[in-house]
């Protein structure tokens, strides 16, 4: 899984979107991994309905 800190993740938001694609990434602001994400097949795949 990459990692991207959030800076990364908003200036290169378009190459975010196609790894994205492929597999999960993190996403990291001040050392701290404060979110990770997926495709929406991924999402929808793997999310549960109450």
């Amino acid at each position: 899984m990459q990692t991207y800190t959030a800076n990364e993740a908003k200036t290169r938001f378009g190459e975010f979107l196609d790894k994205v694609q492929r597999e999960p990434v993190r996403v990291m602001r001040h050392n701290r991994v404060v979110g990770v994400m997926v495709s929406a097949q991924d999402y929808d795949l793997n999310r549960t309905i109450p």
